[in-house]
């Protein structure tokens, strides 16, 4: 049986900022929203912690304390905990077609096979122009409302 000490290690690292009073949901949320735009507009992976901080949300006593507690768990892509992808939203969107993510999909495979670094659909999407920077931005606005939806309840 896991103790509580044990739970709160592994809760995501927004999850436990927010338990501690260091973040709202909202601050986190606009977090994750930066995150992702960053991996996707500029190329460039940015942790959440990384991103709280340098918005002025988290001090780097705070940082430093959240990391040793969540065992420096991160929280995934959008859409991982929203079990949608950008792509689907995308489409859904009308942004682009099912065709423009089949080859951004298959451009992501071959870099990958190739051992080159992972890139999220939504940055191939952008780069060979079928998305702009604010169609992005409404992708993952979208995949982050998505995430405040309840999921499981307590009755």
């Amino acid at each position: 049986m896991a103790g509580a000490g044990e739970q709160h290690e592994r809760e995501l690292f927004g999850v436990r900022a927010i338990k501690k009073g260091y973040a709202t949901e909202e601050q986190v949320l606009a977090a994750l929203r930066a995150q992702y735009n960053a991996k996707v507009l500029l190329g460039r992976h940015l942790f959440l912690g990384e991103v709280l901080l340098l918005h002025g949300v988290l001090s780097p006593r705070q940082l430093a304390e959240l990391l040793r507690e969540t065992g420096e768990l991160h929280e995934e892509a959008e859409d991982v905990h929203s079990g949608r992808f950008f792509g689907d939203v995308a489409v859904e969107l009308g942004f682009c077609t099912p065709q423009q993510v089949f080859t951004a999909l298959n451009i992501q495979a071959e870099e990958d096979r190739r051992g080159e670094r992972h890139r999220l659909i939504g940055e191939i999407l952008f780069e060979l122009g079928y998305l702009s920077a604010e169609q992005v931005r409404q992708v993952v606005a979208h995949l982050v409302d998505r995430m405040q939806e309840p999921v499981v309840s307590d009755s």
